[in-house]
This record gives C-alpha cells, structure tokens and sequence, in this order.
C-alpha cells in the first residue's frame, strides 16, 4: 500500500524481481515521442566538367524551432524557403501529402498538437516552415488559419489524392498517387499525375535513378557517386541521432496507372496488390532527406544505470536504423562511447539470416558477460526469438516494455 501498487497475482512480482534482461522499445519508451524537424537535405548543384557532371553533395539546411508550433522556428532562417530552390518545392508536396497527420490548435490556449502519427505531424510542420509555394493564389492567405495554411493549399487546391500504397517492413516506405488540379500544371516540376514517397533512406536511395536539380528543377540522372555522398549523410545525420526519411518522386507512371490516375483506365491490379507496390515505386527521383530529432526522456538514463546496479542488462530492440540506435543507446548508458561498442549492435534480419551464424554462436553474442545490446532494423518475430535464445541458452528471465511489444 505504501507504495501504491495493487497486485492481482503474486507469482508476476516474483517473476519480475527475477528478471535479468529488459527488451525496450526505442521511441516512446526510452525516447519521449515528440517529433521535431531540425534538418532538411536538399539536392546540391553539379558542376559541369569537359567529362560529365560532378557529383554534388547535398545541402543541409537548419529547420529551427521544437514542437509542434509551425510559428516556431523557420527553414534557414528564411519564412519563404521554398524561394531557396526548385527541390524545396517537391519536398514540401510530399511532406503535405504523403502524410495522413494534421496538426491541431486549443483556442483557448493557443497550444497546438498532433492527430495522428508523431513522425508524420513533424513533416506538417516543415512543410508549414518552408512556406507558401511561389505560385500560390492571394485568396490562400485567407482561406486558412496561419498555421496550416501551406498543407491546406497542397492537399485543397493543388493536388487530388487518389490513392495510398501503405507502408510496409519490406520495402520500408509509403507513396501517395496524385493529380495536379486545373490551373496547377504548368506550375509544378512534372505536370501529370505523379507518385509521392517517403521512407527509409537504405531503401529509397536504391530505388533512385535522379535527383531534382536545384536550380532548373528538372531531373537529373543520380550517379552512384552522388548517391553515396547522400548515403554518408545520412548515415552521419542518423548519429547525432536524427531519424532520416527520404523524400521521392515518380514523375513518369506505367502507362496503365497514368491512365487510371487521369480517369481513363480501371484501376490497375499493381495499385490493388500490396505486392506490386515495390515494382510501382522505382524509377524514383530523390528531392531530399528529412532529419527528425525525438529527444531521449529525462528519466531514461536514471533508469537505465538502476538496471546496472541491480545486474540487469538493457536490450534496445528498434525499427529504427543502426546509426540512430547506437547513437541513442550510447546517450543513455546502454552502450558505452567507445568506437568497438558499436559491435554490439546487430541488424535483426542480418542477426537472424547471417547463414555463418548458428544459434549456438548467436546465443554466445548474447551471453550474459557480453553485456548489453541494441537491434535495429527489428521485425515482430525477431523479437520472440531474441528472447527465446536468451530463456534456452542462458536461462535469461526477460521483461518487454514499450508500445511495439
């Protein structure tokens, strides 16, 4: 009572005061969940060379401000950053598009807030921050509050959403399928009907054959050499730790989902079959990379270091990339700061379908004086066989905690 818990069934206690391994989710659980947009890559201008175009690293640009107050904080300083450069224009579509969140004000308190995914609230909020598109009537001043002004011109005036491919584990993104509307053609960087996407960057960049240039805004082919220096930055955003989502677009469709999207065709059977969603998303042009920050909670790192002193080891088992998770692992205690701790940290599939691992081998990576751990890149079943291997091979008592359980 003193303590003020109620307990239904007392052999739970008595397991839970057994328990030597935690497996924690990462956002939300050791992270507070609050999305906010602290960084956008844009596309770099290529310097023509007597050979061909130099490879050019992208642009990062500040977004300022936390939160979920677009008045907050601006793209570069800047409160019409879309005037910055042609990709800016693609980035923002995408971000009001592909995205099923909206951002919400108490009139009373003027606090604002999110409906919907937090990750998908903060890509509002940048798109607010970059600004109306030059092209935008002057009836658009008026026809929104400030601050959702720019998402409501994007989703009401300026493109149909006609259809969503959800996001899946397998090919790590989501895309919209949309229309320009009368009146907007010739405004945009492709005229027709056109794919929106946004994802993981490892799966994204690979399905990028362009980038849109920064300064004509149309296309341009992506070299390997331009998409590794994408490749590096994002790999060093995601250590700092920033959540990366790549931002796309298919600006040439198959013809049968032209004609669909133009209403002259059915609905083709790639649109209906979850399957065929991968095949629809290739062909991609890269508009840039958002860096979204989801600070630690205040009380993790106490926690965390209680756990160590009790001799119970700490498992990060994440969705989220191997260079975000290190990050926010060794900013919590979980890992240590030195370069090889990062050895502690594995790929799920890669764990799981590495065929010079046994389980024997993997239960040793696992055994109790190897000390902690982080997995990234986790589906649902690695979870269980995770703590499988830990009750079989060490006897392990293993608690979860987090919304993904």
């Amino acid at each position: 009572a003193p303590r003020r818990v109620v307990v239904r069934r007392l052999p739970s206690v008595e397991t839970l005061g057994c328990t030597t391994v935690i497996c924690s989710d990462k956002t939300g659980t050791l992270t507070t969940n609050q999305m906010t947009a602290t960084a956008l890559l844009t596309p770099g201008q290529a310097i023509e060379t007597d050979v061909e175009l130099e490879p050019a690293a992208p642009v990062e640009r500040a977004v300022s401000g936390t939160g979920y107050d677009p008045s907050d904080g601006a793209v570069d300083d800047d409160p019409d950053a879309l005037k910055l450069d042609a990709a800016c224009l693609d980035c923002a579509a995408v971000c009001a598009l592909c995205n099923d969140a909206r951002l919400s004000r108490d009139e009373a308190t003027g606090a604002f807030a999110r409906v919907g995914e937090p990750t998908e609230a903060a890509l509002k909020v940048l798109c607010e921050k970059l600004g109306l598109p030059p092209f935008a009537p002057r009836s658009a001043k008026a026809a929104a509050p400030e601050w959702r002004r720019a998402s409501d011109l994007w989703t009401r005036q300026v493109y149909d959403r006609l259809a969503t491919l959800e996001f899946d584990r397998a090919r790590k993104s989501m895309s919209v399928l949309v229309r320009p509307k009368s009146g907007y053609e010739d405004d945009l960087p492709a005229p027709g009907p056109r794919l929106l996407v946004k994802g993981a960057p490892d799966a994204v960049l690979k399905r990028c054959v362009a980038v849109r240039d920064p300064v004509t805004g149309v296309s341009r082919r992506l070299s390997n050499a331009e998409r590794r220096l994408w490749q590096n930055k994002c790999a060093e955003m995601a250590s700092r730790p920033l959540r990366c989502l790549a931002l796309a677009t298919r600006d040439l469709l198959p013809d049968d989902l032209d004609e669909h999207a133009r209403g002259e065709a059915a609905e083709p059977p790639a649109l209906r079959d979850a399957e065929g969603h991968a095949a629809l998303e290739t062909e991609l042009t890269l508009v840039g990379v958002v860096g979204i920050r989801d600070p630690p909670r205040p009380e993790a790192a106490a926690a965390i270091d209680r756990c160590e002193r009790a001799g119970i080891r700490v498992f990060v088992i994440s969705g989220d990339s191997r260079e975000t998770a290190v990050a926010v692992a060794r900013e919590l205690g979980i890992l240590g700061r030195r370069p090889d701790d990062a050895d502690r940290a594995f790929e799920g599939d890669a764990f799981f379908d590495d065929d010079r691992l046994d389980d024997d081998r993997r239960a040793a990576l696992l055994a109790p004086d190897a000390g902690n751990a982080v997995f990234c890149r986790t589906a649902p079943a690695d979870k269980q066989r995770i703590i499988k291997l830990l009750a079989d091979y060490h006897g392990d008592v293993t608690a979860m905690t987090g919304d993904g359980v």
